[in-house]
């Protein structure tokens, strides 16, 4: 229970301040319910290192969760609870299973294409 109050205090101080880059990343997921790490790195146009960087501090404060799926080869990231808090998301946390993840990655896909195609103001929900 500490480590939650603390971790709160500390986003609040500005680690995790409103215009950072890791803030854009808890509001792209969070938009998008499920993402996999290369679709990350494509959207946000960084590299591997600083991707990874970017996604541990999110997971460390409670933002964003990895999940596994047994005979799916990426790891899938989805926002939760707090991170949609602090991303001004009114979303539900995205709910993650086997039947679903591909298909909720290819909406992501598509998604992803679209912003691309037409500027990085305009901002594409996934079902």
């Amino acid at each position: 229970m500490v480590v939650a109050v603390m971790k709160q205090g500390q986003l609040e101080r500005g680690r995790f301040s409103a215009r950072s880059r890791d803030r854009e990343l808890v509001c792209l997921v969070g938009r998008h319910g499920v993402m996999g790490i290369d679709q990350v790195m494509e959207r946000m146009g960084c590299g591997r290192t600083v991707t990874y960087g970017r996604l541990a501090r999110c997971v460390e404060f409670g933002l964003i969760e990895r999940a596994s799926i047994p005979g799916f080869p990426s790891t899938l990231l989805s926002a939760t609870h707090a991170g949609l808090s602090y991303a001004g998301l009114g979303l539900p946390v995205a709910s993650i299973s086997p039947a679903t993840v591909t298909h909720m990655l290819r909406c992501t896909s598509v998604a992803v294409g679209l912003e691309r195609k037409h500027g990085p103001d305009r901002r594409v929900l996934t079902e």
